[in-house]
């Protein structure tokens, strides 16, 4: 170990000597700690109790506030925080503050097992020692323990510490605040851990209230503009963002003004709660988990998500995505599914089940559990389930979509053909039904002429294929990581029973081709070999390809019928940056054995690139057309 090692390590070990004996005491906070069964050892945390805490007897909400890279629970430098000031806002505004320890060992650095490949070095998840420690705070001391008086306030990559925990847990937790955070970071186990990009998971928050506060000039102020866009892009979010002048910090020295606005918000979130809204979504990456009182287990094995989409008492949808938004669905494994206790008990309920792969539609009954509980198996590759009894009504539900006659992408200035794919599965339909369709986008580059039409299904038909929508698009292709696709608002209307449901649609842009490529089908390029092949840098049937332009591999997009979507894989690297947040991704796509010769592939292409400080992400569009050519014997 070299002298600077040494020295380090000794300061961290005075510094915990000092800093973190149980119960030391400060004028307004004191160091406490907590045995961890997650760390299997003594875990730290500052604690701040409010003026007026030992002589109540009243319950007072928690606020966990995550620090940053290098920080602890009793320092965060580039935070510059005032910490005996905040024992001044906790009186003010009458909380519970815990400091907690995003510490993993005592000479790591870097909090919370999270980053880029390397970085993700520990079984331990923050995601468990999070509940631990909200269970020993609440069995502590005197808390409000609903989740309507629970917030977190983080900084940096605590900020995106408190936006994935609020997602992970929205059930739990009811207020968030992101301080400058990380964009984006690799989770999970060592061996089996996913890109968590925050821009396309706001779904999981819609019933947290989410504040973002962004620098004018910090080292990843480009990238949170990129989250930014995202909350945008998904709506229906209790949303406010704040960009102030200045860098990668909460406050300036000697000043708790920043940190009073989180703590604010936070507080009138425990004032004004959130109604809980009727449906909920929810991305997870880990092959077990609860949320809202469902239960989830699963038999996944690789990177990916789990969702959930549109539950109610009415049903639910199940997918699984290699990456977000809308990568394919991963291997097939099994996932157990158990709702929480919403349906009357031991009691025979309509079951209808969609299988998206098979387009398939099964009825079948299931009787509830003692606890008023439904149980299904289902499989990864994408189900559509209707619960009902008789009187319930329809469940109009979305199903899929295509472009003219069987494309995904929206093509940029020409007149496209969207029809929408619907299913009842509810209680059949009245035999003078009428079910009313209203297509809308908040995108202002999209126009839809006809908006509004009226199906008249038969009275046996329970998948329903509406007429085509005429759609427009003008839309440009983001110069950064802000989303590309177009979020779209299907609104199904049948008598008084209205539901509506997104869905999101790619776009081909209108963009010049790009020039000098190469093709990687299994020969060396850059150091590396991704694509497999013969080798020879053209295309053959069956093979694996990765597109370069010049020296940038790409990322690939298109609905060619001879270019297997279910078998494309993504690699993910940093790209030269000062600190490793931004990843970028490029695609390995298969031919299919099937493709004639001399079929030409349109792919709509992009690469990234980065300006070292600060960290921009700067992406390039092009449109790369090859010809398959006759396959070798």
């Amino acid at each position: 170990m070299n002298l600077m090692k040494v020295v380090s390590r000794w300061i961290v070990i005075l510094g915990l000597f000092i800093f973190s004996g149980c119960g030391d005491q400060n004028d307004s906070f004191s160091y406490e700690s907590h045995f961890s069964k997650v760390f299997n050892r003594e875990k730290h945390y500052t604690l701040y109790l409010p003026n007026g805490y030992d002589t109540s007897q009243k319950a007072y909400p928690v606020v966990y506030f995550f620090h940053g890279w290098g920080g602890r629970y009793f320092k965060d430098d580039s935070a510059l925080l005032e910490y005996e000031m905040l024992g001044d806002l906790v009186d003010k505004y009458q909380v519970i503050l815990i400091m907690w320890d995003g510490n993993i060992e005592e000479i790591e650095e870097r909090p919370y097992n999270v980053g880029n490949h390397d970085k993700v070095k520990y079984e331990i998840q923050m995601k468990d020692y999070f509940l631990e420690l909200v269970a020993h705070i609440d069995s502590t001391y005197r808390t409000k323990s609903d989740r309507y008086s629970r917030g977190i306030i983080g900084y940096s990559m605590g900020g995106y510490m408190s936006y994935f925990l609020s997602g992970k847990y929205p059930d739990k937790v009811s207020a968030a605040v992101n301080m400058t955070g990380s964009p984006e970071f690799f989770i999970g186990y060592p061996n089996n851990h996913t890109l968590y990009p925050l821009r396309y998971t706001f779904a999981n928050l819609t019933d947290v209230k989410l504040r973002f506060h962004n620098s004018s000039v910090g080292e990843i102020s480009p990238l949170n503009r990129e989250v930014h866009q995202g909350a945008i892009w998904e709506g229906d979010l209790n949303y406010q963002y704040w960009e102030f002048e200045g860098g990668h910090k909460v406050d300036d020295p000697g000043e708790t003004k920043v940190f009073e606005k989180a703590l604010k918000f936070v507080v009138e979130a425990f004032n004004d709660p959130m109604s809980r809204k009727e449906k909920w979504s929810h991305y997870d990456l880990y092959p077990d988990f609860e949320v809202w009182d469902y239960t989830i287990n699963s038999d996944k094995y690789e990177s990916g998500f789990l969702y959930l989409d549109e539950v109610s008492k009415k049903g639910f949808g199940f997918y699984t995505k290699k990456w977000l938004p809308l990568g394919p669905p991963l291997r097939d494994f099994q996932t157990s599914i158990i709702t929480a206790p919403i349906y009357k008990p031991n009691t025979e309920y309509n079951i209808k089940k969609y299988n998206k792969k098979e387009n398939d539609l099964e009825t079948l009954i299931q009787t509830s559990d003692k606890e008023g509980r439904l149980h299904f198996k289902l499989l990864s590759s994408g189900y559509e389930i209707g619960i009902y009894k008789p009187g319930d009504g329809p469940k109009l539900t979305f199903l899929d979509y295509k472009v003219d006659k069987n494309s995904k992408l929206l093509e940029v200035g020409v007149d496209n053909a969207l029809s929408v794919k619907i299913a009842n599965l509810g209680e059949q339909l009245g035999t003078t039904s009428k079910v009313k369709l209203v297509l809308s986008t908040n995108d202002p580059s999209v126009s839809i002429r006809d908006s509004v039409m009226t199906l008249t299904p038969q009275k046996s038909e329970s998948i329903i294929y509406s007429n085509p929508f005429e759609v427009s698009c003008t839309k440009s292709p983001p110069a950064d990581g802000s989303p590309a696709e177009i979020r779209f608002s299907l609104a199904m209307e049948e008598g008084s029973n209205v539901i509506q449901e997104d869905f999101i649609v790619p776009v081909f842009f209108d963009v010049p081709p790009f020039k000098d490529i190469t093709i990687d089908d299994g020969s060396l390029i850059r150091g590396s070999v991704f694509g497999s092949g013969n080798g020879n840098g053209t295309i053959d049937p069956g093979e694996k390809i990765m597109i370069y332009t010049g020296d940038h591999r790409t990322q690939l997009f298109t609905d060619d019928p001879y270019v297997i979507s279910t078998a494309e894989k993504i690699h993910t690297e940093m790209t030269p940056a000062k600190w490793d947040d931004g990843i970028a991704l490029s695609s390995i796509v298969k031919i299919s054995d099937s493709c004639p010769p001399n079929h030409k592939i349109h792919f709509l292409a992009k690469y990234e690139t980065k300006i070292f400080h600060p960290i921009e992400r700067e992406v390039k569009w092009g449109e790369v057309v090859v010809t398959v050519s006759e396959k070798k014997k």
